[in-house]
């Protein structure tokens, strides 16, 4: 439990760094920490309304789980990024992603692909470091553990750039959608 709090704290505090840096905003240390421990309770509703919502959409049928998941993967985005509260955070999620799903849909799963190839390429590293000294068959485990433990230091702020940059650009389409549906009479 003090892992999962933790790791959110770290989660939030990240989200903001990212966020914050984006927009060529100043921010410390301490707001960064203080940041993740605020939002901490608005996170853990996020997360359990998100995926009570998947399961719900998956308990239905696999696909509108899989739907559901793309189109309010956001969420937990925008607790940070635009202070929103969890239940306004899935909807607009939903909102943003659901005219441009496809294309939502092809960077996750380019990012999710991007991401099992670097860990599988941490895995092979850590094979051939134990071919190459002869180690014990324990070892392995543990060396295997450090690289990807070391890709994954490097790909989760490269992810969440990512995310908070398709974010952003939903933003700025749903508000030009918006804009294209009135009408000027």
């Amino acid at each position: 439990m003090i892992t999962l709090i933790l790791s959110q704290i770290f989660f939030g505090g990240l989200i903001f760094f990212l966020n914050n840096a984006n927009k060529n905003l100043p921010c410390s240390l301490k707001e960064i920490l203080f940041v993740g421990f605020e939002k901490l309770p608005g996170l853990l509703i996020t997360l359990f309304l998100y995926s009570l919502i998947v399961f719900i959409g998956t308990v239905a049928f696999v696909i509108p789980g899989l739907l559901l998941s793309i189109l309010c993967v956001f969420g937990l985005f925008l607790l940070y990024t635009d202070n929103y509260d969890p239940i306004l955070a899935l909807t607009s999620s939903f909102q943003f992603s659901k005219n441009h799903l496809l294309n939502v849909a092809v960077i996750l799963f380019t990012l999710a692909l991007f991401i099992t190839l670097c860990n599988l390429l941490g895995l092979a590293l850590g094979y051939i470091v134990f071919i190459s000294f002869a180690l014990k068959m324990s070892d392995l485990v543990y060396i295997n553990l450090i690289f990807v433990m070391l890709i994954n230091t490097l790909l989760i702020p490269i992810s969440y750039s990512i995310m908070i940059s398709l974010l952003h650009d939903l933003k700025i389409k749903h508000v030009q959608d918006s804009m294209s549906n009135l009408d000027f009479k």
